[in-house]
C-alpha cells in the first residue's frame, strides 16, 4: 500500500516538518508537474502516478526503492501505535 501522500512524506523527509516548503516555477518546470497538481499530491488528495513519484524523487535525491519501505513502515508504526491506544 502506497499513501496518497507519500509525496508530502518525502518532501517532510528531506526538508523536515519545522520548514515550509515554497517551490519555484523552476521546480514545477523540472518535476513537470503543474502547481494546483503539486498541492493537490501534497496534501492527499489525488494519487500521483508513478511518473510524478519518479521526477519529484529525482529532484529531491530519494530512492524511491528506498524510500517506499521506509513509508510503509512508519504507516505500520503509525497503525499499531494507534491500536494500543485503542486498547487502553
Amino acid at each position: 500500500m502506497i499513501p496518497n501522500d507519500i509525496i508530502n512524506r518525502m518532501v517532510v523527509s528531506v526538508i523536515g516538518r519545522d520548514i515550509q516548503f515554497k517551490p519555484k516555477r523552476e521546480f514545477y518546470k523540472r518535476v513537470n508537474i503543474g502547481q494546483k497538481r503539486f498541492w493537490k499530491l501534497m496534501r492527499g488528495e489525488t494519487s500521483p502516478t508513478l511518473e510524478e513519484l519518479h521526477t519529484v524523487a529525482k529532484y529531491l535525491k530519494r530512492n524511491l526503492q528506498v524510500e517506499i519501505p521506509l513509508i510503509q513502515l512508519s504507516l505500520y508504526d503509525e497503525y499499531n501505535r494507534k491500536q494500543q491506544e485503542i486498547n487502553i
